[in-house]
């Protein structure tokens, strides 16, 4: 999340209005701020960057040095400061409207107006927790119609603008524009066949997982040769399933690998969970979080009554000393290279791509270029004392090590080799303090089991996070993408969702959904407009670089149990990538971390061998359908639905 801060509260009661209405309803003070403070910023991008444009035209390109090439082509991209300034009005309010009525839709149970649910907490716990398929059926359906359907006219209406203003920067559309930023002419053909070499894990998974869930569900709701109902997979989206690893596990007897309650006993805290991280880093030889960050982070949720947005988020308030998770405080966010115009802070968004908050992209990407400012980084985040927010915490200080790595870069190369490189660094950091080796070395674990069983329960549950979520990952931008180049008219916008959906995932809508709805305006990001192929490349990336980092650090055996704490020459190696920002080609930073220019998935894959190859030996023994060749299967509704949401 790349923003501005804006001060000021939500407004209590939001107008939705009737999206056909041909006049802009009037919004609140808080929205009016938004929308004022992003014409603002575009103002100064217009004037800047069209000086740019006046004064290099093309002859940027023949430039020869690339840094250079690279400032002045980023300068001259406005983006939607294109537009006059009534479409410029228009698209922020667009932007700001669709953010507000995702942000405040709610749910009601059957007959209430009152006591109604939230995404968060109430209808994300019930989508992890419940297994009442009617109550599944109930928070999925009703959170689509709430968050989606609103949105179907206005998304329509942005695409047009957001098309118009890239094109003027000499993009083929918007999406054109979002692939710019990973500067490889090869760029959707390297994604595809990503794809395929993932695909038959994914595809041994999926089968496993649904023979489980026929087991739970039966034959009425779970076809064995057809997707699977997509509200069952313990997430609103399906995007990643280890909330149902109770109804997977391998070997139940074997130990449960969640240090939960060790970290209560202990008595440790929020703080004491950064110290803990930052201690990480430290035993790498890696930079410790400055004195600001540690004065001005939120890291636990306010008890003073004030509303605050809950998703982890790192922040770089570039003065190359105050980096940390920031304050609440709405954004308007701008759009750099792969976030956006850093002006004047820039955030990203974690832990995962399943939140709910994100970056949106406002405007162009290179004001920044011209701003000398310094850098402060911070880390916003709700802490609670669980072993998977310990894994966000590693996650989130990731993202505050580049930040100080890269900070005496100039600003325009403050920001991940590409898009992905941000989401990687953190999440390459979870995959040592996740082992059980290394629980053991922060005494969360008095013994560390090694056996075959208890590798398969923790790669399993592994997977269900990380090789669960590739297809989604892929297919979110591959939709978007049609949509702006327009082979997906608004006519077959829900149509076309739920096509890629069934293709890449192998799941179907739950109950029967039709173009009155837009079931992809339920997940933040496309309201928001938050690009997301980033997280599938850096799903691919952060094994690469797991696996760069235990060769430095002379790790031997199984990949998934290599632990790089307190490796220096680890340290060094991920540090040189850090430095440089993106100050270079990516490729050439990944080449010197990994040894390679290409994003490749062969690390992944040796990293879940051992569960892909139990997977297959327990599919074979089931006599299990790979794939989903009734394509077309939809489950039917529940008797008497939706009566009676708490029965199973």
């Amino acid at each position: 999340m790349v923003g501005v801060p804006v001060e000021g509260p939500f407004p209590e009661n939001p107008t939705q209005e009737d999206s056909s209405k041909t006049e802009r309803p009037a919004v609140g003070p808080f929205l009016i701020t938004l929308v004022e403070s992003s014409l603002n910023e575009q103002e100064f991008i217009q004037a800047w960057g069209q000086k740019a444009k006046d004064s290099y035209g093309a002859i940027w390109q023949n430039f020869s040095d690339p840094q250079l090439k690279k400032i002045i082509h980023s300068v001259q991209t406005l983006g939607p400061s294109n537009l006059p300034v009534d479409k410029r009005q228009l698209y922020n309010t667009i932007l700001s409207e669709m953010d507000n009525i995702y942000s405040t839709a709610k749910v009601c149970p059957p007959n209430q107006n009152s006591s109604c649910w939230a995404l968060d907490p109430e209808i994300t716990d019930i989508m992890a927790t419940s297994r009442s398929y009617r109550k599944l059926l109930y928070a999925w359906e009703s959170w689509h119609n709430a968050a989606g359907s609103p949105l179907r006219a206005k998304y329509e209406e942005f695409v047009s603008l957001s098309n118009e203003a890239y094109k003027m920067d000499g993009f083929k559309d918007t999406g054109d524009y979002w692939r710019s930023w990973y500067d490889s002419p090869t760029f959707e053909d390297d994604l595809e066949n990503l794809y395929h070499q993932l695909e038959e894990l994914y595809l041994n998974l999926h089968a496993f997982v649904r023979r489980k869930l026929y087991e739970r569900y039966g034959p009425k709701y779970i076809n064995l040769q057809g997707p699977i109902p997509a509200h069952l997979l313990g997430n609103m989206w399906a995007q990643q399933w280890n909330n149902i690893y109770d109804m997977m596990i391998p070997f139940p007897n074997k130990p449960n690998l969640d240090v939960t309650n060790a970290m209560k006993q202990k008595n440790w805290n929020a703080t004491h969970m950064f110290r803990v991280a930052e201690e990480f880093f430290t035993s790498l030889g890696l930079l410790e979080m400055p004195p600001e960050f540690w004065e001005s982070s939120m890291l636990e949720k306010p008890t003073d009554g004030r509303e605050v947005v809950c998703h982890a988020s790192a922040w770089d308030f570039y003065n190359r000393k105050d980096f940390r998770p920031g304050p609440e405080a709405r954004v308007v966010t701008l759009e750099p290279r792969d976030e956006g115009a850093r002006l004047p802070s820039l955030c990203v968004d974690t832990p995962l791509p399943g939140a709910h908050s994100g970056k949106r992209v406002h405007s162009s990407r290179h004001a920044h270029s011209v701003l000398s400012r310094p850098s402060v980084p911070r880390i916003k985040q709700c802490t609670t004392v669980t072993m998977e927010q310990l894994f966000t915490v590693h996650h989130e200080m990731g993202h505050v090590e580049y930040y100080l790595q890269y900070k005496d870069q100039p600003v325009t190369f403050r920001s991940g080799a590409n898009p992905g490189f941000h989401e990687a660094i953190g999440d390459v950091m979870s995959l040592s303090v996740s082992t059980p080796s290394h629980l053991k070395k922060i005494g969360l674990l008095n013994e560390v089991t090694e056996d075959a069983d208890s590798d398969i329960n923790y790669l399993l549950k592994m997977a269900l996070e990380k090789i669960a979520f590739l297809p989604f990952g892929y297919l979110i931008d591959q939709w978007r993408w049609n949509v702006f180049s327009g082979r997906t008219p608004p006519n077959r916008y829900n149509y076309d969702w739920w096509y890629l959906r069934t293709k890449y995932q192998g799941i179907c809508p739950p109950v029967a959904r039709n173009e009155t709805q837009f079931d992809p305006g339920a997940k933040y990001h496309i309201p928001g407009n938050t690009p997301y192929i980033r997280y599938f490349v850096s799903f691919i990336l952060q094994f690469q670089f797991h696996k760069a980092l235990c060769q430095a650090a002379n790790h031997t055996g199984p990949l998934h149990t290599c632990d790089i704490y307190q490796s220096r020459e680890a340290g060094r190696k991920l540090s040189e990538a850090l430095r440089a920002g993106s100050s270079q080609r990516w490729q050439d930073i990944l080449q010197q971390l990994t040894g390679t220019d290409q994003m490749d998935a062969t690390a992944l894959l040796d990293y879940f061998r051992p569960v892909t190859e139990w997977l297959k030996q327990q599919n074979g023994r089931m006599n299990e359908t790979l794939g989903w060749p009734d394509f077309e299967w939809r489950p039917p509704v529940p008797e008497g639905y939706p009566e009676g949401i708490g029965k199973s």
